[in-house]
């Protein structure tokens, strides 16, 4: 892991914190938030869901060979 002087993690961490301010005072970004998350699980959901399947479908492919 790189070492970071102590400027460059000063302006990391402006950064971060800037970026967390602007999300915040977006209101209607904030409204949006459960939809947002909604979607997020439901993506993640498919994704897992999928990779399984796709392991059990590839692991009786190479079983049979």
């Amino acid at each position: 892991m790189p070492k970071f002087d102590k400027a460059s993690l000063a302006i990391i961490v402006i950064l971060i914190f800037s970026l967390g301010f602007g999300i915040g005072s977006n209101s209607e970004l904030l409204a949006s938030l459960p939809q947002v998350g909604v979607q997020a699980m439901v993506i993640a959901t498919l994704a897992i869901l999928f990779s399984i399947a796709f392991v059990k479908v590839g692991k009786k492919l190479v079983t049979k060979q």
